[in-house]
């Protein structure tokens, strides 16, 4: 079986508290795009129990794997049989994009459609155990997210448009970022207040379809304490808005940043002089 693991940005993403447990709530939008993994499911019944995952761009193939991860806790540990999970990787790693969030999702909408062992919102539960961003992945399209990213409602879809995403420099620690966050806002008592006012900005233009004022509201709060310290990715930002996008924003604790576009010529020109400077970048759609 094989499945399209998509990648996901955010057009809004804040964080509005710091719970007891140590994890952060937010409030996102998030977004589907057409920049994919291919993720092969083969299931053979007759022979030994066991995973085996296979996958390059220099990912751990056992149990530090999330998609090996997600057919574990899919069986709970008692694997029935021989399980082989193939991913061919075009998501960048560590970007903010949630390739191995998409990865698990994969895994577990193929195992599920094979044994059907749990149902929809089961099945949603247990990504969620995996990875904030693992129910987003296994839904798709656009979704406003909440709590730890577990709670999520319909949106209007992101209108019709050209993305150049692009990620260079090291990976981000989401650990470093959210702690960053948490140095600069404290108890975040300000950001909860404020953000359902800006989250309804972007949430009304989409629903009338009006690009330009979605990509004018858009926000993310990651960006505050990661771009003065990322400078490939100020400089993928700069070179997007100065190219002639109509609005950019880094996606999830970064580094990748997204830069909307009307115009695909324009798209390419930006997304192959990102590329000169050796930071990877690409084009690609929303998918709703």
């Amino acid at each position: 079986m094989k499945m399209r693991a998509c990648a996901k940005i955010n057009l809004y993403l804040d964080v509005t508290a710091k719970r007891a447990d140590g994890y952060h709530d937010i409030v996102s939008i998030m977004q589907s795009v057409d920049l994919c993994d291919e993720v092969s499911v083969q299931i053979s019944e007759n022979e030994h129990a066991e995973i085996v995952l296979r996958c390059g761009a220099d990912l751990p193939c056992d149990g530090r794997n999330l998609a090996y991860k997600a057919a574990e806790r899919y069986f709970a540990g008692l694997v029935p049989c021989r399980i082989e999970i193939d991913i061919d990787k075009h998501i960048p790693l560590q970007a903010g994009l949630a390739g191995g969030s998409a990865d698990a999702a994969a895994v577990l909408c193929a195992l599920n459609a094979h044994f059907g062992k749990y149902d929809e919102q089961e099945l949603l539960r247990l990504g969620a155990r995996l990875g904030a961003d693992v129910p987003f992945c296994m839904v798709g399209g656009t979704r406003i997210t909440r709590g730890i990213g577990e709670i999520m409602q319909a949106c209007a879809p992101m209108p019709e448009c050209c993305l150049v995403i692009a990620r260079g420099g090291e990976g981000i620690s989401t650990p470093w970022a959210y702690g960053a966050l948490d140095e600069k806002y404290g108890d975040f008592k300000e950001q909860g207040n404020e953000s359902e006012a800006r989250l309804a900005r972007v949430v009304n233009a989409m629903e009338q379809g009006d690009l330009a004022a979605m990509s004018d509201a858009m926000y993310n709060i990651f960006e505050s304490v990661v771009l003065p310290v990322h400078k490939a990715a100020a400089a993928a930002k700069k070179t997007m808005l100065e190219g002639g996008a109509i609005g950019a924003l880094m996606s999830g604790s970064g580094p990748s940043v997204v830069g909307i576009f009307t115009d695909e010529k324009a798209a390419q020109r930006v997304r192959d002089e990102i590329a000169q400077t050796g930071t990877a970048a690409f084009v690609c759609r929303p998918v709703n």
